[in-house]
């Protein structure tokens, strides 16, 4: 097992792998990094395949105790593997130097978010346990313009050409005005819908998202008159074109101009010959208001799926211990239980 953190072995790795999306890239976990908490992309050899597993190795979980963990960036990561089919005896040494690793970094346990479209959960059998958090949604580009507008529910055509008959435009925008506006929008956004800590962000990470060397990042905006009505971030990597992050202006919430927005993007994408849109889901993957109104611009879902290993049984007892809990989890299904908010 070799563990990389300079960009250039991360992205040679990357590039011999293939098959991953923004979300492992070393610009993107370079956006997660913190003094507490440093990005590693584990690299498995055999002569038959090659596994990479991205995680933040993060220190201070819980106070001054000195114990370490280890996570997901934001977003749908998890391995990435050469071979669509690797021999499972390799899938076993994988899984044990990845636990020898963890355990010399003195990780006591691990959380990641897998990636829907990638299905690289079964690279982990038998690390730990791996249990469906929800369902995402997206556009196959692959199939024409008129295929996937018949998969748009009725509604959301109807509003589609309301809006473009009431003359709101949706286009990319490198315009630095236009960027400050979506930052306001953004934070405006998550205020309004009392979001956690953890979905705002500075404004230096919108700067380096579209500035990002190791994927395409792009904003698109709505607007009608002058007046931006929503915008979002759309990364695109190996084919695939991500829904990141997306805002509304309070002002223009009625009028649901990101079902534009989503159609002028799956067209563009078509275009461009990129093979997929994810939408993504609901919040938190739950079957929500919001995984029901992206599910109205597709059938096409992907079971969304998360890992939980408890490297350390011990060490993670005590932690858990110390924070009050008892178990695994908490009552709510919380991984690890010592960070139960």
């Amino acid at each position: 097992m070799r563990l990389i953190a300079d960009k250039d072995g991360w992205k040679r790795s990357l590039l011999r792998a293939g098959g991953y999306d923004f979300y492992h890239t070393y610009d993107y976990h370079q956006l997660a990094a913190t003094p507490e908490s440093r990005p590693v992309l584990f690299e498995f050899e055999s002569a038959a395949a090659t596994i990479l597993l991205p995680l933040l190795i993060n220190s201070g979980a819980l106070g001054n105790t000195g114990f370490v963990d280890a996570g997901s960036v934001y977003g749908y990561a998890g391995p990435v593997c050469t071979s669509p089919s690797p021999p499972s005896d390799d899938l076993v040494r994988f899984g044990h130097e990845l636990r020898e690793a963890l355990l010399e970094l003195g990780v006591i346990s691990v959380f990641s978010r897998l990636h829907p479209l990638l299905e690289n959960a079964s690279l982990l059998r038998g690390c730990g346990l791996q249990r469906e958090a929800g369902r995402t949604v997206s556009i196959n580009l692959l199939d024409s313009p008129e295929q996937q507008w018949r998969g748009f529910r009725d509604n959301h055509r109807r509003d589609i050409r309301k809006l473009r008959k009431a003359g709101v435009s949706c286009a990319a925008s490198r315009e630095p005005r236009d960027l400050d506006a979506f930052i306001r929008m953004y934070e405006a956004t998550m205020t309004r819908r009392g979001a956690a800590a953890h979905y705002f962000f500075p404004r230096e990470y919108f700067e380096q998202m579209v500035t990002a060397e190791d994927f395409d990042c792009r904003l698109f905006v709505c607007s009608q008159d002058g007046a931006l009505l929503s915008g979002a971030l759309f990364c695109i990597c190996n084919g695939i074109v991500q829904y990141h992050l997306g805002a509304t202006s309070e002002e223009f919430i009625g009028m649901a101009s990101t079902k534009l927005m989503f159609d002028e993007v799956r067209l563009w994408g078509t275009t461009q010959g990129y093979r997929v849109l994810h939408l993504g889901g609901g919040l938190g993957g739950a079957d929500d208001s919001l995984f029901r109104f992206k599910q109205g611009f597709s059938r096409s879902t992907h079971d969304f799926m998360v890992w939980n290993w408890i490297i350390d049984q011990r060490k993670y007892d005590e932690l858990a211990a110390l924070s009050g809990h008892d178990g695994s989890h908490d009552a709510a299904g919380f991984f690890p239980v010592y960070r139960s908010p």
